[in-house]
C-alpha cells in the first residue's frame, strides 16, 4: 500500500472541481431557464411598443400612398439591432415599402434556442387603420424579429459564466491539489512506507518515526506506534495460545477416537442383544403358535365329548354330575378361547397372517357383529344402540374386521352392568372411516390406557373382579394387532364409573 500516486489529493482536488462544475452549470441553467424565458417576455413588450408608435405615421403613409414617407419610417427601425426586415403593405395586398435592415445572425447560441423551443426569427404584424372609420382597414405593419439577436446580451452574459466558472474551478483544483498533497499526502506516504516494514516477526523497536508537528497526523503516528507495540504482545500471546490449542486438539482426537471405539463396541453389544431379543421374541411366538397346536387338539376331544354326555345322557346323571360336566364344558370352551386368541396373537408377531382383502359394507357387517350378542345383552338388562345406517364400503379382511368389532362390541358388554352400548360414526372422508364404540360401564383409568392393549400385561384381571366375570383379556390387544394390520388405529377414552369409548380408524382402500 502506496499513496505516492497522491490519489488523496487528486480525489479531493477532483471533488471540489465537480462541486464548482455544478455550480456553474447550475447558474446557467437559472439564466436558460428562467432569465431567458422572462427576455422573451420583455422583447414581446418591447416589440408591442414598436408597433403601437408606428402604427399612426404607418397608416398615414397608406392612406395617402406615400412610399418616400413609408421608407423613411421602416428606416427608422434600423436603431433597433433584433429588427432584420420590415415590410409595409396597402390592403389591396401592393407593397408601399419594404426594408432589410440587416442579415441574420448565426451562432452557437442556436443551441439554446433549441432547448427552450424558441424560432431563430419570429414575424411580427399590426393592422393599419384609421380610429375615427374603424373597422376600416387600409394595410398592413410586418417586421421580422431575430430572437437570437436580442438575447445576445444574455448570452454573453452565461458565456461569462461559464468560463470564469470553468477557470476559477481549474485553479481552485491546482491549489487545494498542491496543499492537500504537501501537507497530508506526502506525509502519510512516509508512514505507510515506514508500515511496510513493519510485519509480526519484525525485530522489537521499529517504530514510525513522526515529523514533530502538533497536529492530526502526527496523533495519528503515535496511535500506529500504541498499536505496533501492543500487536508485539497479542502475536506473542498469539503463538501461545495456538501452541496450546495445538496440544489440547491432538489430545481431543486422541479421546474422540478412543471414545468412537467404545461406542462402536457398545453398538455391537446392543445390536447382539436385540438380535438375541427378536430370535427369543420370534421363538416364543413358534413356540406359542405349536404349543396352541398341541392344546387345542385335545381340548376339542375334551369339549366335545362333555357335550356329547350332556346331550345324551345328561337324564341318567345326577344334578351335581352335571353340573360339574357343565363347569368342564365351560372351563374348556373359555381355555380353547384363550387358546385361539394366543394363537392369533403369535401369528401376527411372527408375521405369518395374510390379509383376505375384499370390498364390503362395514355397517351391514357391524349390523351383523350386535345380531350375534343380542341374548348376551338381554340377559345383562342392557341396551344395545347402533346408529350406523348408510352403507360404508371399506376394502379390508371380512372375518378380521367382524372379530374386531365383536371383541370390542362384547367387551362393553361385559364391563357394563346398567345403561347402554352405542355404535355410532365418528368421522367419515375418502380414505378413512371411524367408528366408535361407546357403553355406561365400569370406565378405566387413564394410567391403565397403555397396558389395554398388551397381551403381557393383564388390565382387566382388576376389572373381571370388580364385576365377577371370566374373560381371557386378549381381544382388545388381538383387535389392536388386527386394526394395525390393516393400517389402522384404535383409541380409547374413559373415566372411572362413567363409562369408555373406543374408536376404531380404518382406510376405506389398503395399499398393496
Amino acid at each position: 500500500m502506496s499513496l505516492n500516486s497522491s490519489k488523496l489529493s487528486l480525489n479531493l482536488a477532483i471533488a471540489l472541481a465537480s462541486a464548482g462544475i455544478i455550480y456553474t452549470l447550475g447558474l446557467l441553467l437559472a439564466l436558460l431557464f428562467i432569465q431567458m424565458p422572462q427576455a422573451v417576455e420583455q422583447l414581446e413588450d418591447d416589440l408591442d411598443q414598436i408597433a403601437d408608435s408606428l402604427t399612426s405615421p404607418a397608416t398615414q403613409a397608406v392612406f395617402d400612398l406615400d412610399k418616400d414617407y413609408a421608407n423613411n419610417i421602416l428606416v427608422g427601425l434600423g436603431k433597433f439591432p433584433y429588427i432584420t426586415h420590415a415590410t409595409i403593405i396597402s390592403d389591396d395586398k401592393k407593397i408601399l415599402s419594404s426594408v432589410t435592415l440587416r442579415e441574420e445572425a448565426h451562432t452557437e447560441n442556436q443551441v439554446f434556442l433549441r432547448l427552450l423551443n424558441l424560432p431563430h426569427t419570429k414575424t411580427y404584424k399590426r393592422k393599419l387603420s384609421n380610429e375615427r372609420f374603424l373597422p376600416n382597414s387600409y394595410g398592413m405593419l410586418i417586421f421580422e424579429v431575430d430572437i437570437e439577436t436580442s438575447l445576445d446580451p444574455l448570452f454573453t452574459r452565461m458565456n461569462y459564466i461559464a468560463k470564469q466558472g470553468l477557470l476559477g474551478t481549474l485553479l481552485l483544483m491546482s491549489i487545494v491539489y498542491g496543499i492537500v498533497h504537501i501537507l497530508i499526502t506526502r506525509r502519510l506516504s512516509n508512514i505507510t512506507r515506514q508500515l511496510q516494514k513493519v510485519s509480526p516477526h519484525s525485530p522489537k523497536g521499529i517504530l514510525i518515526q513522526g515529523y514533530g508537528k502538533d497536529d492530526e497526523i502526527e496523533t495519528l503516528t503515535k496511535g500506529i506506534n500504541r498499536f505496533i507495540t501492543s500487536s508485539e504482545h497479542f502475536f506473542s500471546e498469539k503463538e501461545r495460545a495456538e501452541k496450546e490449542l495445538l496440544d489440547l486438539t491432538q489430545d481431543l482426537e486422541n479421546k474422540v477416537a478412543e471414545r468412537t471405539q467404545d461406542l462402536i463396541k457398545e453398538k455391537e453389544k446392543v445390536e447382539f442383544a436385540l438380535e438375541e431379543a427378536n430370535n427369543a421374541n420370534r421363538a416364543k411366538s413358534v413356540f406359542l403358535s405349536n404349543m396352541s397346536h398341541e392344546l387345542r387338539t385335545p381340548l376339542n376331544s375334551v369339549i366335545g365329548f362333555t357335550r356329547r354326555v350332556l346331550d345324551k345322557e345328561a337324564e341318567q346323571l345326577s344334578s351335581r354330575s352335571q353340573e360339574g360336566l357343565e363347569r368342564v364344558l365351560n372351563n374348556g370352551q373359555y381355555l380353547l378361547n384363550l387358546i385361539n386368541e394366543l394363537l392369533d396373537i403369535a401369528k401376527i408377531e411372527a408375521e405369518k397372517v395374510e390379509l383376505d382383502l375384499t370390498t364390503f359394507d362395514l355397517s351391514l357387517l357391524v349390523s351383523t357383529c350386535c345380531h350375534n350378542v343380542e341374548a348376551t345383552v338381554e340377559q345383562h338388562g342392557l341396551k344395545l344402540i347402533n346408529h350406523l345406517q348408510e352403507p360404508l364400503l371399506i376394502e379390508a379382511d371380512q372375518k378380521k374386521m367382524q372379530q374386531v368389532f365383536l371383541n370390542l362390541i362384547s367387551n362393553s358388554i361385559k364391563y357394563t352392568e346398567r345403561g347402554h352400548v352405542e355404535i355410532s360414526l365418528v368421522k367419515r372422508s375418502e380414505h378413512s372411516v371411524s367408528i366408535a364404540v361407546r357403553d355406561t360401564g365400569i370406565g378405566i383409568a387413564e394410567e391403565d390406557f397403555p397396558k389395554l392393549f398388551d397381551p403381557y400385561n393383564h388390565v382387566h384381571s382388576n376389572l373381571n373382579k370388580e364385576v365377577m366375570i371370566q374373560s381371557t383379556g386378549l381381544g382388545l390387544p388381538l383387535s389392536f394387532r388386527l386394526v394395525e394390520l390393516h393400517h389402522g388405529r384404535i383409541s380409547v377414552e374413559s373415566e372411572i364409573g362413567k363409562g369408555s369409548t373406543f374408536t376404531v380408524r380404518l382406510p376405506t382402500r389398503q395399499d398393496r
